[in-house]
């Protein structure tokens, strides 16, 4: 199904061409053919169908098509006693990060941060789809996360540290603070990545995390990808954006790091949301400690 924004015929269907041809079979919702206007339908047409996956005994998981906006006000419209009574395994990246924050605040549900329909085909790059497999298919890794070749992750600030792993689109995650769809923060480990962000829109978001005080309930902090972030004029620089991010996380004495291969780029590893998860910088790594079913 998709929660948020159309997708494009092309894209849909080479993804679902993929998922065949890998033993997937796929169930549509009405919502994955909807192709004009910035959503799939309304609110409560996307909120009845995401609980009727969950209701049908024969649907084993749920894989979103793609992102774009609109899943946040699903949170409100969603029967939550439903999904706790029929767990299953759902995957989305980008604007549904609610989706996947609501229902583990919500519920306990672990689900996971990965790529979607769109996003899945036969040019996928092996690594990614070595590391989508091997959360979806199952049973869950755990230990160091493998990195791609020739890939190194920077450490901003030392140390180790324990906690439920809860990675997120840093502007979507922004936008959930203050609410009751917020998972407890409280000694997780954050994992943030962007894409098309500008270098004032990363001020809001970074001012917004000082100012909420959730960052000083971490316990540790991942800086994954933020992709194509330009500004809108040449007054300033995309690093000068990041910059902004380096340095926060670099003050928040607990331990950070950069360049880990999750967002939106072609080369990326899916995260589970809820799971329980290791930062260590003695080597550099971030490391799945459970493996869970379904709940918490």
């Amino acid at each position: 199904m998709s929660p948020s924004s159309p997708a494009d015929d092309v894209r849909v269907e080479r993804g679902l061409a993929w998922l065949h041809s890998n033993g997937f079979e796929t169930v549509l919702a009405p919502s994955a053919s909807v192709r004009g206007g910035i959503h799939a339908g309304t609110v409560e047409e996307r909120a009845r169908e995401l609980e009727s996956f969950f209701r049908d005994p024969t649907i084993d998981g749920i894989l979103f098509v793609r992102g774009g906006s609109g899943c946040a006000p699903l949170l409100l419209e969603l029967d939550f006693d439903l999904i706790r009574a029929h767990p299953k395994l759902v995957v989305g990246l980008s604007d549904p990060t609610a989706l996947l924050l609501g229902l583990l605040s919500q519920t306990g549900l672990v689900s996971l941060s990965g790529q979607m329909v769109v996003q899945l085909h036969e040019d996928t790059p092996a690594y990614t789809q070595e590391r989508w497999w091997s959360f979806v298919r199952g049973p869950w890794p755990t230990g160091p996360i493998p990195l791609p070749e020739d890939r190194t992750l920077d450490v901003l600030v030392p140390g180790s540290a324990e906690g439920p792993l809860v990675p997120a689109n840093f502007a979507v995650f922004s936008s959930l603070i203050g609410t009751r769809f917020m998972p407890d923060l409280d000694g997780a480990i954050l994992v943030l990545e962007d894409i098309d962000e500008r270098p004032e829109g990363l001020d809001r978001m970074v001012s917004q995390m000082r100012l909420s005080g959730l960052d000083q309930r971490l316990a540790g902090l991942v800086l994954g990808q933020f992709t194509h972030c330009v500004p809108r004029n040449e007054k300033l620089t995309e690093e000068e954006g990041l910059q902004l991010i380096w340095e926060w996380a670099s003050g928040l004495g607990i331990p950070v790091l950069r360049g880990f291969p999750y967002g939106h780029e072609a080369v990326a590893c899916p995260l589970p949301c809820g799971a329980r998860a290791r930062i260590s910088t003695t080597p550099p790594s971030l490391s799945i400690l459970d493996a869970p079913a379904a709940l918490v």
